[in-house]
């Protein structure tokens, strides 16, 4: 059937406060965890000399990986609600398909920066058409190059509704 809109927009907005205990739980745990790894890595990087820079950016490194863990488990939290049931902090560090996940994003993340180098229009282009990568990832099982052409399809096919819900969410996400 024809995607309506103000029903999806309802329906996120009457699962997100049915949640929103859980929701906020789980966003304070993603912003402690990535806020910990942010300040070691920059006191690291600042007091030393080589050594503590490498050390830095290593515990870096780590806090980017654990960012892709904790955001694919954003992408289960999410698609539990989706389903019916309760978004737990647990979901957060479950690893099931998170090697394709991280790959995945390394891809989108080069490609990403490929588009930069393409006058930033070619970012924007790639920022759309991976939107929903993860989600084939996570939900689906789907292979990194598998995830990403799956996405790009999805949004090549829905392009308007896409574009508009990615809009909604941008304009939503500012006026917070």
């Amino acid at each position: 059937g024809e995607l309506n809109i103000g029903e999806a927009l309802s329906y996120g907005w009457n699962k997100f406060v049915q949640y929103i205990g859980q929701i906020i739980v789980i966003v304070l745990v993603i912003f402690a965890v990535q806020l910990v790894f942010s300040i070691v890595s920059q006191v690291l990087t600042r007091n030393g000399g080589v050594g503590a820079i490498i050390v830095g950016m290593a515990v870096a490194a780590i806090g980017w990986v654990v960012g892709l863990v904790l955001q694919a488990g954003l992408i289960r939290a999410g698609l539990a609600v989706t389903r019916g049931e309760t978004p737990e902090v647990g979901m957060l560090f479950q690893t099931a398909n998170l090697g394709p996940f991280i790959i995945a994003s390394i891809l989108v993340g080069l490609l990403f920066f490929v588009g930069l180098l393409a006058c930033c229009i070619g970012a924007v282009v790639v920022a759309i058409f991976t939107l929903f990568y993860g989600y084939f990832v996570i939900d689906k099982s789907a292979e990194p190059v598998d995830s990403i052409t799956s996405s790009f399809k999805l949004v090549r096919d829905n392009f308007g509704t896409v574009l508009l819900f990615a809009s909604i969410g941008e304009i939503l996400a500012e006026r917070s």
